[in-house]
């Protein structure tokens, strides 16, 4: 609660890892990330919140719910928000994203590399995944701008991703 971070190159600010794993009833409130050096190779484990693919670790699963992020503000340019891709029975679900604020992408290009991107294949899945009053360079994210504005990308099982005002 109420911290000033600055993102480094590799990792996200709330990695939560890169196998599987079983955590619940997290709150993180009133941060403010000051910059963010946003790229590390293909940039697939950057941003705020990050799941990564696991990478020879075997087959784990389990899960992570009821994580909620409040009073966030993101300074300067960021290259993602979230970026999860659970895979092998990994289940991710019931998060929310309250109140947050981003001032600006980092690329006026988009691309795959530079997406938020919510991807559950090979046996993983996201449900339930709450974005309230988020905005980006002053304007709100709904559900018709979220792949534009937002620059959301969605693949596999994944359900239930809401955008909407306070």
């Amino acid at each position: 609660r109420d911290c000033t971070l600055w993102q480094f190159g590799n990792g996200a600010a709330f990695q939560l890892g890169w196998y599987g794993k079983s955590i619940s009833g997290i709150s993180v409130s009133g941060i403010d990330m000051l910059h963010s050096e946003t790229w590390w190779g293909p940039g697939d484990n950057l941003g705020f919140l990050n799941y990564a693919k696991a990478q020879a670790t075997g087959v784990l699963s389990g899960e992570i719910r009821d994580l909620t992020f409040s009073n966030i503000h993101l300074e300067d340019k960021v290259l993602r928000l979230i970026g999860l891709t659970p895979e092998s029975g990994q289940k991710i679900g019931g998060i929310r994203f309250t109140d947050v604020t981003i001032d600006s992408w980092r690329h006026d290009a988009r691309s795959s590399e530079r997406a938020n991107y919510l991807e559950a294949l090979n046996g993983g899945s996201i449900d339930g995944i709450i974005f309230e009053n988020v905005t980006v360079g002053g304007q709100r994210l709904t559900q018709a701008n979220s792949t534009t504005i937002g620059r959301f990308e969605t693949r596999g099982d994944v359900s239930n991703i809401v955008f909407s005002s306070a």
